[in-house]
């Protein structure tokens, strides 16, 4: 998490997406790691894949954890959503 954020602050967001994607390999209900996934799709102008990203990761959630995602990745969301 710490690379990718440290690529992402670093304005290298093709590495940073690079380190999230590996991190999530890992663990896939990382939520930390998705929003920033999110992010990095979003600025790459992928914001397709954003919700793609976002839509597996809710159903795992709800599937594995019976859980919603945390308000924060909600809000993430819906920006991206809206542009």
């Amino acid at each position: 998490m710490e690379l990718g954020d440290r690529h992402a602050d670093e304005g290298r967001n093709a590495k940073a997406a690079d380190a999230y994607r590996r991190l999530l390999a890992r663990d896939d209900l990382n939520e930390d790691a998705t929003r920033a996934l999110m992010r990095c799709y979003a600025k790459a102008g992928e914001r397709a894949q954003a919700l793609r990203l976002y839509q597996r990761f809710s159903e795992k959630l709800r599937k594995e954890l019976d859980a919603e995602p945390e308000e924060e990745t909600q809000e993430l969301i819906d920006e991206i959503k809206a542009g």
